[in-house]
């Protein structure tokens, strides 16, 4: 990520935590569903965040629907960052929530370039829907909890791996 770039973040902790990461950028240009996405990225006043309207989800954390639907279709994004609730290689990416999905397939729409955000506990894991195939995702970035087979069967895809590690470690 470079300063100047155009992104969209979900509403997911692990966007949140990317976003911590991106604190010291400037120029950028962040659209996200995620209210606390959008209260960390704007603290940088160097930083143009576009928060998706759209209905509140009980929880309070995102925001989808209809609104969300139609700005998506009017953006382009260089880099859509996304998790999930689920990963398999046989659905690809997965949410439990459907609102949360279908808004994500848009994204995608609008994405020059898909980078998936799963920690080591969603591979295997399918659940309710689909919303991105391997063949959608160019990258995934995941914690040192993978194992062997995981990494093999996502480069299998064709799909660069990037493990990451606390700053704790």
């Amino acid at each position: 990520i470079q300063d100047g770039d155009s992104l969209l973040l979900d509403a997911s902790s692990t966007a949140y935590y990317l976003g911590l990461a991106l604190e010291s950028r400037s120029q950028l240009r962040v659209v996200t569903n995620g209210l606390d996405v959008a209260r960390l990225l704007a603290r940088n006043p160097a930083n143009t965040v576009i928060l998706i309207g759209g209905i509140l989800n009980p929880e309070g954390s995102s925001v989808t629907g209809l609104f969300s639907d139609m700005l998506i279709q009017e953006l382009h994004f260089q880099k859509a960052f996304m998790s999930c609730s689920g990963f398999s290689i046989a659905r690809g990416m997965t949410e439990v929530h459907l609102q949360e999905a279908l808004l994500k397939r848009k994204v995608i729409e609008s994405a020059g370039e898909v980078i998936a955000l799963v920690d080591s506990s969603k591979l295997g894991k399918e659940d309710l829907t689909p919303f991105a195939s391997l063949g959608q995702i160019c990258c995934l970035y995941t914690d040192d909890g993978i194992s062997g087979e995981w990494l093999e069967k996502i480069e299998g895809a064709n799909i660069k791996v990037t493990i990451c590690r606390s700053k704790l470690d």
